[in-house]
C-alpha cells in the first residue's frame, strides 16, 4: 500500500472514530431526556397529582356532638341544640369585600368585623356561631364560598343553678370550667371531615374519590346530683343571700354512708350559656375552692380528740368564771356571757374559752393528728377542678396564740367539702367516706368508695349525742325541724384579711348538720359569707338548714324518713318506759 493510500485509510479511520463518539453523545442525551420525561409521567405522577389535588380540594371540619350531663335520675342538665353557622370556604371565594358586604347585610356581623376574620390563614373560616335562623336562610346558597352549617351547640337547661357544677364551652365547643373542663376528653367525641373538590369555575362539590369521616358522639356523664335536690338548695341559698344582702352563700347535700353529692348550690352564680363573659370570680365552685376560717364548727375536732384520748372526763369543768382569758397579750373572749362550763356545756354553748383549755389538756399533737386524720389540711379527692387543700400547719409550727386560736377554728383555713367530711364521719358512726360528684362516664362506673376507719363507734356515738344536744339545748336550736331528729353544729366566724388580722364587721356564718340523728341518711351544710345586720349562724344558717331539711323530708321519695324516724323514737319511748 502506497504511503497516500495509507494516510487517506487512517484519516477514514479516525473520523468513523469521531462520527461513533458522536452518536454516543446523541444517544446518551436522548437516554437522559427519554429517563426525564418516563420519570415526570411515570414516578412523579402521584406527587403532582397530590400537588394539584391540594390546590382544588378542601377538607371540611364536621363538628362532633357533646356527650351529655345528667342528673342521678336521667334528667339532662347540659345537652346539645341545633344551631345555624357560619363559615367561608377562602380558595371558593373571589371578592372578600362581596361577601363581607353579603353576611353584614343579613345582619349577622358589622362589614369590618367580616373582613377582618377573612384575613385569616385559614382556608375554611369560621365566622359566627349560632346566627339567626332567618339570616341563615337568606346566606344559604348565596355564593359557592359561603358555607352555612346546622351543628349541635351546647345547651344548658338552668344555666345559673348548674353552673358552679357543669362550668360552660368556649364557642369552639370545647370545655373551660368545672365537669366540661374536667372531662372534656371524654365529652367532646371525635371530630369528622367532609372532603369537596372545587371546578375550573369556582363551584364546589363533593369529591367523588374521597369517603368521608362521619363524626362521632361524646360520652354522657352522669353525675350523683339530684335535680329536685339542687333545686331546694338553690332557691334556699338566693333566698338568705337576698333577704341578708350576702356576699354569697352556698350549700352542699351528701348522702352520709356513699359520699354522693345530691346538692352543691352557689349564689350569685352566672350563666353558663354565655360562654364564660360573665364575672371570672363567679365562675368557680365555692365548695372546694374558696378558703375561709371555719370558726366553732371547727370545735369538732379537739372535742373528738378530746374523747378519743380520754383526756378530759365527763362532767369536767372546762371554763370558769373568768370571761377573758389572755395569751401573750392576747384578748380571747365568748360571744356571750357564759358562766362556769363542764366539757359538755363548752361545746353545746360554743365556748371559745373552753376549747382553748380543752386544748391545752389535749396537747398540740394530739389536736393536729385528729385534724389531719378527718381530712383538714388534704385534699378530699372530688372531682371538681381547683380542689384546694387549705391552709394547716405542723403542730410544732405553733406558737402558743396560735395553738389557742386553731382550737376555735381560727388560724387555719378549709373547704366547705373538707368541714362536711369530717362530721360526716361521724355521722357515719367514725367511718370517713370520700365525697363524690360523678357516677359515671359512658358506660364506665366512676363510683369508687375509699372509706377508712378515724374513731371507734363508741367516740363516734359520743360526739353524735353532743351533736345532738347543740340542736336541741344550744346554739343550734333554730336548726330543728319537725318530725325528724337532727345533729349538727353552728360557726360564726371572722373573716381574715388578706393584710393579716381580720375584716372588722365581716363574718361567715355556718351550719353543719345530718339528719335523722339516730340513723342518719343525709348531711347538709349551709354557708353564708357576709351577710348584713344579722351575722350570727344561730340565725341565719341553722334556720336555713331547718329549711332544706325540711323540704326534703316533704318529697314524696323522701317522706319514709320522717315516718321511720317517728318510729324509732316510739319505739325508744316504750323501751324506756320497760324499764322504768
Amino acid at each position: 500500500m502506497s504511503p497516500v493510500t495509507r494516510n487517506i485509510h487512517k484519516d477514514s479511520q479516525q473520523t468513523n472514530k469521531k462520527m461513533n463518539v458522536f452518536l454516543y453523545i446523541i444517544l446518551l442525551i436522548t437516554a437522559v431526556v427519554v429517563a426525564k420525561i418516563a420519570s415526570l409521567q411515570l414516578f412523579s405522577f402521584f406527587a403532582y397529582d397530590k400537588i394539584v389535588n391540594s390546590k382544588n380540594t378542601i377538607k371540611i371540619s364536621d363538628m362532633s356532638e357533646r356527650g351529655d350531663i345528667l342528673d342521678r335520675n336521667g334528667r339532662e342538665i347540659a345537652t346539645s341544640i341545633k344551631t345555624f353557622n357560619l363559615y367561608v370556604m377562602k380558595p371558593a371565594m373571589n371578592s372578600a369585600s362581596s361577601v363581607a358586604e353579603v353576611v353584614s347585610s343579613a345582619g349577622v356581623l358589622s362589614y369590618s368585623d367580616v373582613l377582618s376574620r377573612l384575613n385569616s390563614r385559614m382556608s375554611y373560616i369560621p365566622i359566627s356561631y349560632d346566627i339567626p335562623e332567618q339570616a341563615a336562610f337568606q346566606l344559604k346558597n348565596k355564593y359557592p364560598s359561603i358555607i352555612v352549617k346546622e351543628e349541635k351547640t351546647r345547651y344548658y337547661l338552668n344555666p345559673h343553678m348548674y353552673s358552679n357544677i357543669t362550668g360552660f364551652v368556649g364557642i369552639d365547643n370545647c370545655g373551660l370550667e368545672g365537669i366540661e373542663y374536667l372531662y372534656n376528653d371524654e365529652l367532646k367525641g371525635k371530630n369528622g371531615y367532609v372532603i369537596y373538590q372545587k371546578k375550573p369555575n369556582g363551584k364546589i362539590y363533593k369529591h367523588p374519590g374521597y369517603s368521608d369521616k362521619p363524626s362521632v358522639k361524646g360520652e354522657n356523664i352522669v353525675l350523683t346530683i339530684d335535680k329536685n335536690f339542687q333545686e331546694i338548695a338553690y332557691s334556699i341559698v338566693r333566698d338568705w343571700c337576698d333577704k341578708y344582702k350576702a356576699l354569697k352563700g352556698s350549700a352542699i347535700i351528701m348522702d352520709v354512708k356513699t359520699g354522693e353529692i345530691y346538692a352543691m348550690a352557689d349564689y350569685p352564680t352566672y350563666n353558663s350559656n354565655l360562654h364564660g363573659k360573665e364575672n371570672p370570680q363567679l365562675c368557680k365552685n365555692t365548695s372546694v375552692v374558696n378558703l375561709f376560717e371555719p370558726g366553732s364548727i371547727f370545735k369538732l375536732i379537739p372535742a373528738v380528740s378530746a374523747i378519743e384520748h380520754k383526756l378530759i372526763k365527763p362532767g369536767e369543768i372546762c371554763k370558769y368564771e373568768a370571761d377573758t382569758l389572755r395569751i401573750n397579750g392576747r384578748k380571747i373572749t365568748d360571744a356571750h356571757d357564759l358562766d362556769v362550763l363542764s366539757f359538755e356545756e363548752s361545746f353545746i354553748l360554743s365556748s371559745n374559752i373552753g376549747f382553748v383549755n380543752i386544748g391545752e389538756k389535749i396537747g398540740k399533737e394530739n389536736l393536729y393528728n385528729t385534724a389531719k386524720k378527718f381530712g383538714i389540711g388534704s385534699k378530699t379527692g372530688i372531682n371538681v377542678p381547683g380542689e384546694q387543700k387549705g391552709f394547716f400547719t405542723n403542730y410544732d409550727k405553733w406558737i402558743p396564740v396560735h395553738f389557742a386560736n386553731i382550737c376555735f377554728g381560727q388560724g387555719l383555713s378549709v373547704t366547705a367539702v373538707q368541714m362536711l367530711c369530717a362530721y360526716n364521719a361521724i355521722a357515719n358512726r367514725g367511718v370517713y367516706v370520700n365525697p363524690k360528684l360523678v357516677k359515671s362516664v359512658g358506660s364506665s362506673s366512676l363510683f369508687k368508695n375509699v372509706e377508712k376507719r378515724v374513731v371507734s363507734e363508741d367516740v363516734a356515738s359520743k360526739m353524735n349525742d353532743l351533736l345532738v344536744k347543740v340542736v336541741y339545748d344550744g346554739t343550734g336550736v333554730k336548726a330543728k325541724v319537725n318530725g325528724v331528729t337532727v345533729a349538727g353544729k353552728t360557726g360564726t366566724a371572722e373573716k381574715a384579711s388578706q393584710k393579716g388580722g381580720y375584716m372588722r364587721g365581716k363574718y361567715i356564718s355556718s351550719f353543719i348538720g345530718y339528719f335523722p340523728a339516730d340513723d342518719p341518711k343525709f348531711i347538709v351544710m349551709t354557708i353564708i359569707d357576709e351577710p348584713r345586720g344579722m351575722y350570727w349562724a344561730s340565725e341565719i344558717a341553722a334556720p336555713m338548714f331547718d329549711e332544706i331539711v325540711t323540704r326534703i323530708v316533704n318529697l314524696p321519695d323522701y317522706r319514709h324518713i320522717m315516718i321511720d324516724s317517728k318510729e324509732r323514737a316510739e319505739n325508744e319511748a316504750r323501751k324506756d318506759n320497760k324499764r322504768s
